[in-house]
């Protein structure tokens, strides 16, 4: 499974930063448990915990990108029994 890709702004230089050593499993998991989520800047060597408006655009977005759940009817379709035709 691929990494997932995000930006998310460096607290040192302000410049948003490319991440992606996240597969959607992992980043979903760690959402939903309110762990940490790190990002990292190679420009000035600096690791920080994601901000919850970044959290939370993330979350949005892997909410829309999930396959459909599919939908069942609320009850079974019912099969004519021998006798009731």
């Amino acid at each position: 499974m691929g990494s997932i890709s995000f930006f998310s702004s460096c607290p040192a230089c302000k410049h948003a930063r490319l991440q992606n050593g996240y597969t959607r499993a992992e980043l979903t998991a760690a959402l939903h448990a309110a762990d940490a989520v790190d990002a990292y800047c190679l420009m000035c060597d600096v690791v920080w915990s994601i901000s919850a408006r970044e959290r939370f655009v993330i979350a949005s977005q892997l909410a829309a990108h999930q396959p459909a759940t599919p939908q069942f009817p609320a009850d079974k379709p019912r099969h004519a029994r021998a006798s009731e035709c």
